[in-house]
């Protein structure tokens, strides 16, 4: 029996939602706004690693300065700049001790990142569109959804510790619009005003206690202005990385290119940033109690927890909030770094926050050298509650993909990107940097790798990195990083497709997830899913084991982009990857010709020693009445006991292992 929550929607568990009962409980929240107290955000933890500011009037004057500074020169806009890594999307093994179910892709050890789905015991905990979906493996009379946990907005993913489920949500109307202020054209990506921070964004954090899962009662509810960036779980601290772009008035945001046109345009900006306040240039929290009445609210980052980066870097505010999920008790802390941030990484006691910059020197003619875009990085130490910055540091060109940031014994990995590839000047590079002080000093570096090519994908595992560049047939380059002074190539191979995933299976296996590609009349066309293996246990000469294509043109994955749609259960070695299979109908097709639709849901595998890849059985989700598409977006498999099960946001459907053949158990998930 499923029971569903009543009264208050975040609070005990009934049949039926009552939009009414919504409807009144949402007014009776705005009504409190107005006579609920404002209050400091987090505790008083201050910043004495970082520099900080003295008052409020010197942190706001700093902020607006950031903003009027933001004016690119003109040819900024007619620059091209080659496969800039996009921000990151909100919402990307853990224990070494055996588990009979399968957990999120993360990418380093002991640092839990969120997901579409949590599983935990028999149990699988899905993210639904507005609901939680609790979901029973074990039922008697099958797949049962257990309990179902209404959410007062977009669920973006969850976490699960201990009897404590995180749910990450887009509170209602917390959504948020693109800022309307620019009064001239658009920079490229990646530079510039964060435009793709929505101005009045939103997010929640709900925790929810699930010790009995038929009966999950809210714990807390915590809602900040601002855009989801990322979060991991480390050490039972829950770290939530937002982005706050405040409604600043149209600004100009260009100029020709000379001193004196930028500092007219400064002076300008300056003068439309006055009339701001500080609250409006830093963004505020408000949190819940169990029935839904706000308790508290104020600034988001009490001004003594603002950290001021050495080299000005924007004056968007990064917010760190951390909750000790092992005492809900404690009031959160949060620290504010004043930086247009694009990416974050954290290993075990380390965030890291990177961000692409141009060194703003006037451009007087032609386009600005590419080699002028460098990478900023910030460390801060999470190792506890009392969030800190730690370093700083810059590196040469744009960073390469979501996964090229890596730490190991102290030092941090990172891949880059220089030059375009149009022209030839296209060039990898590997940087090691230790922190030193308070800055991230660079203590070893590999420049110039796969002349002309861009790199499509790096990883970094322990002392051991991969780097993949593109081609119609790429490269793998594996490279030894024992040595932090001088990394070194261990080795080069040539390898099946263009590869645009890196996916380590142990300590002696690389994944790799690109397309096919076809030569016709002097054009490259990407085919089907390429799958190749490598042996890596004699990394000065990686071997090719196999490959494998799935479908043709037209054909995608999630893991392609997604790290966390993989999923790989070392134990049996299976393998289980979304798929939106394209197939040919004609026998001999242009390779420029799409093929037609004809399957979407979950691939699973076996990769063995005799066929490599050993085809298992597949799990189709395709929506009745939508053809062959998944209309929930997105896909996962989940590994338990002896059962493979597909899951998205709607359903759930299972399949015996080792050979997936129908008739298959299902359950729906309704909202």
């Amino acid at each position: 029996m499923m029971r569903q929550m009543t009264g208050h929607p975040n609070r005990q568990f009934a049949h039926h939602a009552c939009p009414t009962i919504l409807t009144i409980a949402l007014a009776l929240v705005l009504t409190a706004l107005a006579i609920v107290s404002g209050c400091a955000g987090g505790t008083d933890i201050g910043n004495p690693e970082g520099a900080s500011f003295s008052s409020d009037g010197v942190l706001k004057s700093y902020i607006a300065d950031q903003y009027a500074q933001s004016a690119l020169p003109d040819s900024m806009k007619d620059d091209v700049i080659d496969g800039v890594p996009q921000p990151e999307a909100p919402d990307t093994p853990g224990s070494a001790a055996f588990k009979d179910y399968s957990e999120t892709s993360i990418r380093e050890t002991g640092v839990d990142e969120s997901d579409k789905v949590k599983t935990g015991g028999n149990r699988i905990y899905v993210a639904g569109t507005s609901t939680v979906h609790i979901v029973d493996t074990t039922a008697e009379d099958g797949l049962n959804e257990a309990a179902r946990i209404p959410v007062k907005g977009p669920v973006d993913s969850l976490y699960l510790y201990g009897a404590s489920l995180v749910i990450l949500y887009t509170p209602e109307d917390g959504s948020g619009e693109l800022w309307s202020g620019r009064t001239d054209e658009k920079a490229p990506a990646g530079i510039g005003i964060p435009e793709w921070i929505p101005v009045g964004s939103r997010i929640g954090i709900l925790t929810v206690d699930i010790q009995d899962p038929e009966n999950p009662a809210i714990q807390t509810d915590l809602q900040v202005e601002g855009r989801l960036v990322s979060s991991r779980l480390t050490n039972g601290l829950l770290h939530v990385v937002t982005q706050f772009l405040p409604d600043l008035p149209p600004l100009e945001l260009s100029y020709d290119g000379s001193e004196t046109g930028k500092g007219q345009t400064i002076d300008a900006n300056r003068e439309l940033l006055d009339a701001m306040t500080l609250d409006d240039l830093v963004p505020s929290y408000e949190s819940y109690d169990t029935d839904g009445v706000m308790t508290r609210q104020g600034r988001l980052v009490e001004t003594e927890n603002f950290i001021k980066p050495e080299t000005p870097g924007g004056g968007s505010v990064v917010a760190v909030i951390t909750l000790d999920l092992a005492d809900l008790s404690k009031t959160f802390t949060s620290v504010g770094l004043i930086s247009d941030v694009h990416h974050v990484y954290a290993s075990k006691d380390s965030l890291f926050l990177s961000a692409t910059r141009y060194d703003g020197a006037p451009v007087e003619n032609g386009s600005p050298d590419a080699s002028r875009f460098q990478t900023e990085l910030h460390q801060l130490d999470i190792s506890s509650a009392e969030v800190r910055h730690a370093a700083s540091g810059t590196v040469p060109g744009q960073i390469l993909d979501l996964l090229s940031m890596s730490e190991y014994a102290d030092v941090l990995r990172i891949a880059t990107t220089t030059g375009h590839v149009w022209d030839g000047s296209a060039q990898n590079h590997v940087y090691c940097l230790q922190r030193q002080d308070k800055t991230l000093t660079m203590v070893g570096k590999l420049e110039n790798l796969a002349s002309g090519k861009r790199g499509t994908a790096a990883r970094f595992i322990k002392a051991r990195g991969f780097l993949a560049t593109s081609a119609e047939s790429g490269r793998l380059l594996t490279l030894d990083l024992s040595k932090t002074e001088s990394p070194s190539v261990a080795g080069e191979l040539k390898t099946p497709g263009i590869g645009a995933a890196l996916y380590p299976l142990g300590d002696q296996f690389l994944l790799t997830m690109g397309k096919a590609a076809t030569t016709a009349d002097d054009e490259s066309w990407y085919q089907g899913i390429q799958l190749a293996l490598f042996d890596t246990s004699d990394f000065a000469a990686a071997k090719l084991l196999s490959t494998h294509t799935i479908g043709d043109r037209g054909t995608e994955s999630e893991a392609l982009y997604n790290h966390k749609a993989l999923t790989f259960r070392p134990e049996e070695s299976l393998l289980a990857l979304p798929m939106a299979l394209y197939e040919h109908q004609n026998p001999q097709p242009d390779p420029s010709e799409t093929g037609a639709p004809v399957f979407n849901g979950l691939y699973v595998y076996e990769l063995t020693g005799e066929n490599i890849f050993k085809y298992r059985g597949r799990i189709s989700m395709a929506d009745e009445g939508s053809g062959m598409f998944n209309d929930a977006g997105w896909l996962r498999g989940v590994f338990m006991n002896n059962r493979v099960y597909a899951v998205s946001a709607d359903k759930v459907v299972a399949g015996d292992l080792p050979d997936i053949s129908e008739p298959f158990e299902s359950v729906i998930l309704g909202e």
